[in-house]
């Protein structure tokens, strides 16, 4: 089930954080973004679990996805996909064109995933994450496409 997450889903959100990233996000750093106007965070709960989130801000007629991730348990059950989708509703509803995002250029399962959902490659951005040091690979998924039929 997909969600509207809450300042109370911090502890789900440090540890799924801690789960998938190299360079987690902290419970500050988290924090701040529920008290950003235009944050969007979405959740995918699995039996009281959190599966999975993501992170954006989206104003005016973009949005910049922060984070999206999925807890190792629940990988390869298309729970990135739905989060996605939920994601391009509130997109589209918002009269949104574009959504962008960086990701790391080994990441070869997340790459798959955007390049299904319509993203494209912009460019490169060396040296972009740390732990370890690794370029970006820029992403842009403009909403004139059809993507998931």
């Amino acid at each position: 089930m997909i969600r509207d997450l809450y300042e109370t889903d911090l502890p789900a959100l440090v540890k799924l954080e801690a789960l998938c990233f190299s360079d987690p996000w902290t419970k500050k750093g988290l924090k701040g973004a529920f008290e950003d106007e235009y944050s969007l965070l979405l959740g995918y709960e699995d039996q009281g679990v959190l599966a999975g989130y993501v992170n954006a801000s989206c104003m005016f007629q973009e949005c910049y996805i922060f984070r999206l991730c999925v807890h190792p348990d629940f990988r390869r059950r298309h729970i990135g996909e739905k989060l996605l989708r939920a994601l391009f509703e509130f997109c589209e509803k918002e009269g949104i064109q574009t959504v962008l995002l960086e990701v790391r250029e080994s990441n070869e399962p997340a790459k798959a995933l955007y390049e299904k959902a319509g993203f494209r490659s912009e460019g490169i951005r060396e040296n972009f994450y740390e732990k370890p040091t690794e370029a970006a690979i820029v992403m842009r998924r403009f909403f004139t496409e059809e993507v998931y039929g």
